[in-house]
């Protein structure tokens, strides 16, 4: 049993950073955390001098396997590998296009994922459409499968009715109930509006998504959870005013997390002209009023957490929408730059440390239910670490990244922080952006 040790860092936690600190790691758990030195004898030193030593990131909203769906554009595999070399170590998978309902589809995405995975993975399912089948909930949470992807707009449109019934029905089972917010009605006028004017480039995506169909969704679905006490989170938040709703409800114990991601933080409606089809993306990007309340959200605790909302397509599928956003998907390649997106806001003095840890690992941990092993540097959690360097910068490469569609919406930007070396479960996996190793993946559903 080998004991690995780092020694001389700032560890980033929750409740603050222990400067000088050291970590002591055996069979690829966290067994002592200390300020200044361990006394032990081990068997490897890792020299932590004036970096940052964080935990890895958990990714509770990327768009991986779906083999049917993606074919060449992602699997576990190459989504992962991605993700392992910008600093996440775990991921909770998110159903795409292809239900994810049914006990021999979990298991077959479980084989796929342990044998393919470079971390270490949970599954969401979905997509809701009707009223679940009880036999199914419980067979999906015994294979630690709790919480379904719910939409209240097409293409996988859920009634009312449904959610309220599944609300109903599972109030009291504690099974999570994630929605994509945006009245369907509301998206459905406005985009015959632009059509009938000829507006049909990405560049106007944004337009045809207004602010107020999320409102109301949001709104209605607090409504439901608020009456029933179901517990229920939302994904990939865009508007401030969401936001001030979900807060509002919080205060009433309606029982709701919401994350939101990335490309809110830094980008807004302008960017559109610039970008068009390369951020198309449901919802779409809002104001700098928005993005500023989103981070006030952030900085004050009221946002739970901060995922990618990872969705793959090359360049060549982008292209054609230019001219028409209808032949373009919606969705943007995330997962490798979520980590370091949001070191660099962190580093910018934009967003407190403990809120990044927080948000990108603690707080996952916490609402998917994997706390006993993820989300942070403390005694008895494994060891995903990400080990920084403060003072230097990264260039937002898809190669360095290793980024399958070959490109982002952050190409080109110079994040603040250059992560060192990723360690999952207590060996060192990534150095430099460069995969040294590979640990077999492990599922996080089943104790």
């Amino acid at each position: 049993m080998s004991l690995v040790y780092i020694k001389n860092g700032n560890i980033v936690t929750s409740s603050g950073i222990i400067e000088g600190g050291s970590i002591l790691i055996s069979n690829e758990k966290i067994v002592a955390i200390a300020k200044g030195e361990i006394p032990a004898h081990v068997d490897k030193i890792i020299d932590a001098s004036s970096k940052l030593i964080l935990p890895g990131a958990i990714d509770v909203h990327p768009h991986i396997d779906d083999p049917s769906f993606f074919e060449r554009r992602e699997d576990f595999e190459t989504g992962t590998r991605s993700a392992i070399i910008g600093g996440v170590t775990s991921m909770v998978e998110m159903p795409t296009w292809n239900p994810v309902l049914e006990k021999c589809v979990i298991e077959e995405k479980i084989d796929r994922g342990k044998k393919m995975s470079y971390i270490d993975f949970k599954l969401h399912a979905g997509n809701v459409r009707e009223i679940l089948n009880e036999s199914v909930v419980n067979e999906l949470k015994n294979l630690g499968v709790i919480s379904y992807k719910t939409f209240t707009c097409e293409p996988y449109l859920c009634t009312d009715y449904a959610i309220y019934e599944n609300f109903r029905k599972y109030a009291d089972s504690d099974i999570i109930f994630m929605f994509h917010a945006e009245n369907n009605e509301i998206l459905n006028g406005v985009k015959r509006e632009f059509d009938e004017k000829n507006m049909k480039s990405a560049r106007y995506h944004h337009l045809t998504r207004p602010a107020i169909a999320e409102v109301e969704a949001v709104n209605r679905v607090l409504l439901l959870a608020e009456k029933t006490n179901a517990k229920i989170y939302f994904v990939h938040i865009s508007l401030g005013e969401s936001v001030r709703l979900i807060k509002e409800a919080k205060a009433k114990n309606v029982r709701v997390k919401v994350e939101t991601c990335p490309h809110y933080l830094y980008f807004t409606g302008k960017d559109m002209e610039r970008l068009g089809p390369y951020l198309k993306v449901n919802p779409p990007v809002r104001t700098e009023d928005d993005k500023n309340a989103l981070i006030n959200y952030l900085n004050t605790g009221v946002i739970d957490i901060v995922a990618s909302d990872h969705y793959p397509t090359f360049r060549d599928e982008r292209e054609p929408g230019w001219e028409d956003m209808d032949k373009v998907r919606s969705g943007l390649p995330g997962i490798g730059t979520l980590y370091q997106s949001i070191i660099n806001l962190m580093l910018s003095n934009v967003l407190r440390p403990e809120v990044v840890v927080k948000t990108l690992s603690e707080n996952p941990a916490n609402v998917f239910r994997i706390s006993d092993r993820k989300g942070g540097v403390a005694v008895g959690k494994d060891a995903d670490l990400v080990i920084l360097d403060p003072k230097r910068e990264v260039k937002v490469e898809p190669e360095r990244f290793s980024i399958h569609s070959g490109w982002t919406p952050f190409e080109g930007k110079t994040f603040k922080g250059y992560i060192e070396k990723v360690l999952l479960r207590g060996e060192v996996v990534v150095e430099d952006y460069e995969i040294k190793t590979r640990k077999t993946a492990e599922y996080l559903g089943v104790a």
